[in-house]
């Protein structure tokens, strides 16, 4: 049960300290960099021949208590498929005091990383908060801070980066966090992956590496999605929570 005890307190955390941003806070920021295709962030790591037109984006939210950082991992595959990768690592954000000093205009450089791109993958590990009476993800978690969680509701992130013209139209959006099939309300996208319920942190850096894997090797988005469902074991602990697939399941890992 160590592995729901896990769950538990990591939710309730994201949900008692997330402090919602609207997107209207973001927005002079973001018309301020009209002209940054990508903003000068070291993460932002060429792929092997891809243009800058297609973009990979990996966002994630470390946890000191659950060792599943496998984001390296995760960009040598897509580099080797020729995506550029963008990675943003909110913790690390969330304690830079360039960020702690205007969170709006720091959200805003997360944004204009996607301007007027092409997105292929957009994938997300770690926290996201908790579920609204809309049943919208309030919360969205960007910036880890000390003080506490920073970020806008599902429908306003996706709003924003349809304000920078990123174009999901042919994406693989694949999220394993709190709620993560939540998260696509208000999203354009060819397929989402995400649990139907929450899982525990203590098996994402499983899940994770092996998803990949699997579209590394040619494998369709269902197929991938099939290699990482929970085994007895973890529906037991985790309460039955399945990964589910929404859009196009022959969607694969092609050159860009």
């Amino acid at each position: 049960m160590i592995g729901a005890c896990i769950l538990v307190s990591a939710t309730r955390v994201a949900m008692e300290n997330a402090t919602q941003i609207k997107p209207t806070d973001i927005l002079p920021w973001l018309n301020s960099g009209r002209g940054n295709t990508h903003p000068s962030i070291s993460a932002v790591t060429p792929g092997g021949s891809g243009g800058g037109d297609v973009l990979a984006v990996i966002t994630f939210i470390p946890d000191p208590s659950v060792d599943y950082d496998h984001t390296s991992y995760v960009t040598q595959i897509l580099s080797r498929h020729g995506y550029p990768v963008f990675v943003w690592n909110a913790w690390s954000r969330g304690h830079d005091q360039n960020c702690l000093s205007n969170i709006s205009r720091c959200m805003a450089e997360y944004y204009n990383a996607a301007r007027n791109a092409k997105i292929k993958v957009w994938y997300y590990y770690g926290h996201t908060a908790e579920l609204n009476h809309d049943n919208e993800v309030s919360g969205f978690i960007l910036l880890e801070t000390p003080s506490g969680n920073y970020g806008v509701s599902s429908r306003g992130m996706w709003d924003l980066y349809s304000y920078v013209h990123a174009d999901f139209s042919s994406a693989l959006i694949f999220v394993l966090g709190c709620d993560s099939f939540k998260l696509r309300h208000g999203a354009q996208y060819q397929v989402y992956i995400g649990t139907d319920k929450p899982i525990s942190l203590s098996v994402i850096k499983q899940k994770g590496k092996k998803f990949w894997e699997m579209l590394d090797k040619g494998k369709t988005a269902y197929e991938a999605m099939e290699s990482i469902q929970p085994n007895w074991w973890e529906k037991y602990i985790e309460g039955k929570a399945s990964f589910e697939l929404d859009g196009d399941k022959n969607w694969r890992l092609d050159s860009g």
